[in-house]
């Protein structure tokens, strides 16, 4: 996955346009140089989910997945696994690499890019991943991804 920037998104736009003229065929192909170019130039953004090979806290991620609108805290998770606050942060740690936090974030944002992949609006889907408004699930968008949710498709 990479990060759309404004170039690469106007040499989207120009090669749909061109698509729909068979005439301009050298222009396209000179279009999609330019395009495989620029995206060669692209860091990729790390959109990886790891799930733990603990068993109940693979279960628990799999009830965060399927009900991203609960914020679910640490303190509850823990409860939920009879772990203490401590044992639970740095199990979960140990076995994804990343904070409870940082997961469940990295959870919302792939499906969201799921959700607005499918045409639902920024409102839809700021609500069905947990977000309380519009604004502060775009703010972690840009955070995550780098451009806002209406500009990323």
């Amino acid at each position: 996955m990479v990060t759309i920037t404004p170039l690469l998104r106007e040499l989207i736009l120009k090669l749909a346009e061109l698509a729909e003229k068979p005439q301009s065929r050298e222009q396209a192909d000179a279009v999609v140089r330019l395009l495989l170019m620029e995206l060669s130039f692209q860091p990729a953004q790390p959109l990886n989910l790891p799930i733990p090979k603990h068993s109940g806290l693979a279960q628990m991620c799999e009830q965060v997945r399927t009900n991203l609108a609960e914020n679910l805290s640490i303190e509850d998770a823990a409860t939920r696994l009879h772990m203490s606050r401590a044992t639970f942060m740095r199990t979960f740690r140990r076995e994804t690499g990343m904070s409870f936090g940082q997961w469940r974030q990295q959870a919302r944002m792939l499906d969201a890019l799921t959700m607005l992949a499918e045409g639902r609006s920024v409102l839809d889907v700021a609500l069905e991943c947990g977000y309380n408004s519009p604004s502060a699930f775009s703010a972690v968008f840009r955070r995550s991804l780098g451009c806002p949710p209406s500009t990323y498709f």
